[in-house]
């Protein structure tokens, strides 16, 4: 008589459903830390109050100390931001001097957005400038050229709020004025942004 081998189940042993529990577990667990730390970030960088106007630094009287660049006088107050219609943002805190850009002859300071913020649509480009217009190019990494235009300059502040929809976490934004002359992009900005 023939030695009949046990029947087996085709069943994966219990040791291996435990490992893919855990693996299932800890991939869990590493997209909530990575969702928990991107709404961070963002909530750092995006006020959600319901005031309209770009905030102050915290100094009791409300006025802003401006970089000595582009022929503006240090102090005042920023302007108001002018909301898109259907924006849900709200309020763009202005980050220290210390990340404003510069253009290369100091005629343009781009005060938001840096290359440290999240740029949303609906956020306003500010910043200070002696010339006018100054004109703006917003580049998504993956498609291109997404929104462009003049920011309107008064004494010698833009506070422009910019519609766009991105395509990628990443992109260009490009700040300059064109030559009176022939149109050619002069005193130029570049700073890569994140969406």
């Amino acid at each position: 008589m023939p030695n009949k081998k046990p029947n087996r189940k085709n069943s994966t042993p219990s040791s291996t459903y435990i490992i893919v529990i855990l693996v299932v577990i800890i991939l869990i667990l590493l997209a909530l830390l990575y969702l928990s730390r991107s709404n961070n970030n963002v909530s750092s960088s995006v006020s959600t109050s319901t005031s309209t106007v770009v905030p102050n630094s915290p100094n009791s009287k409300g006025s802003y100390g401006l970089h000595n660049h582009n022929g503006v006088s240090q102090g005042g107050t920023l302007p108001p931001t002018t909301l898109v219609p259907g924006s849900t943002t709200t309020s763009i805190p202005i980050p220290p001097q210390s990340q404003w850009n510069y253009s290369q002859n100091d005629v343009i300071t781009l005060q938001y957005p840096t290359t440290t913020s999240d740029f949303l649509s609906g956020q306003p480009i500010v910043g200070l400038s002696s010339i006018s217009p100054v004109n703006f190019i917003l580049i998504d990494s993956s498609v291109g050229q997404i929104a462009s235009g003049t920011l309107t300059v008064t004494n010698g502040k833009f506070n422009t709020p910019i519609e766009f929809t991105a395509h990628s976490p990443t992109g260009v934004l490009q700040i300059y004025h064109p030559s009176p002359a022939n149109g050619s992009e002069q005193d130029i900005i570049n700073i890569n942004i994140k969406f």
